[in-house]
C-alpha cells in the first residue's frame, strides 16, 4: 500500500538539495492528529482524548506486531512534527521547520487469511511546508532552491507528491502538496515481526510498514531508528496511521 507515512514521501527532499544532518537529544514531540470523522489539529506529545477514542495511543506505541487478519477502517493518524523537522536539519543550521497542515486519512483495507489484501478507497492527503532561513542557503536564492526541488521531483517522483514552490526573501517557505487515493487495489502481504510487507499485484516490489495491533486497533508506524532514541532504547515515532477492526 503506497503512501503510508509523511517522512518517505516529503521532506527527504531537502536532504537531497542541500545536505543533512540530525538533530541532538530527545525531541518535545509536537503531533498533529487527523480523524478519518473530522479535521486535523496539534497536540503537544502524544495521545488524544479517552480510551475509546482510537487516536488515544496514536504516536505512542513502538512497533509489536500482532494478527493483521481482517478487515480495518483508517480512523485517522498523527503526524510528528518535530521529527520531521529534525530529520530535514540541514547541516549547521538549525533554523529550519516544517510544518504540516490539511492532514487527512481515510478507506478500508481488508487482509485476508490467505495472504492476500485488497484497499478500498484508501486516500491519505496533506500539504507540507519546509521553512528555510537564507543563513542555510549558501547564497542561494528561493527562485534557485524552487528550481533544485523542480529537478529533484522529476528525476524521482514520488506517487502523489507535487511541489509547488518555494517564497520568501529571509526565509524560503517551500510547499509540497501530497493526495494519494489507492481504489481497488490488491496484492499479497506477509509479516515478519515488526513488519508488515505489501506488494501489489503485478508489481516487481513491496511496501514495508512497522506495526502494532493492540484488540482491535492496528497501528501502521513509521519510526526514525537513528536519532532521538528514548530512556529505553525505543525509536522515535514519525507517523502513525491508526484503523480499526469492523
Amino acid at each position: 500500500m503506497r503512501g503510508i507515512g509523511v517522512r518517505s514521501w516529503g521532506s527527504v527532499l531537502v536532504c537531497v538539495a542541500l545536505g543533512c544532518g540530525g538533530g541532538s537529544g530527545k525531541p518535545s514531540n509536537r503531533f498533529i492528529f487527523t480523524s478519518a470523522t473530522g479535521g486535523s489539529g496539534g497536540s503537544a506529545g502524544g495521545g488524544a482524548g479517552g480510551a475509546a477514542n482510537p487516536l488515544a495511543n496514536c504516536g505512542q506505541l513502538e512497533p509489536c506486531g500482532g494478527n493483521v487478519v481482517g478487515t480495518w477502517n483508517l480512523a485517522g493518524g498523527c503526524v510528528n512534527e518535530t521529527a520531521l523537522t529534525n530529520s530535514a536539519m540541514i547541516d549547521g543550521c538549525p533554523g529550519v521547520t516544517l510544518d504540516v497542515a490539511n492532514f487527512t486519512v481515510s478507506g478500508t483495507i481488508s487482509l485476508a487469511a490467505d495472504m492476500t489484501y485488497s484497499a478500498g478507497n484508501a486516500m491519505e492527503s496533506f500539504t507540507m511546508t519546509e521553512s528555510i532561513p537564507a543563513s542555510c542557503l549558501m547564497g542561494a536564492t528561493c527562485s534557485d532552491l524552487s528550481d533544485q526541488f523542480r529537478l529533484q521531483v522529476q528525476a524521482d517522483p514520488m506517487p502523489g507528491l507535487s511541489f509547488v514552490s518555494c517564497t520568501g526573501t529571509s526565509t524560503c517557505a517551500c510547499r509540497f502538496d501530497a493526495a494519494l487515493l489507492i481504489m481497488g487495489e490488491t496484492g499479497k502481504y506477509a509479516t515478519s515481526g515488526n513488519s508488515l510487507l505489501t506488494t501489489a499485484a503485478g508489481a516487481t516490489a513491496g511496501d514495508s510498514n512497522d506495526y502494532c495491533v493492540q484488540g482491535s486497533t492496528m497501528h501502521l508506524i513509521e519510526v526514525d531508528a537513528t536519532m532521538h532514541m528514548g530512556p529505553m532504547g525505543q525509536a522515535t515515532i514519525v507517523t502513525d496511521i491508526v484503523a480499526q477492526k469492523q
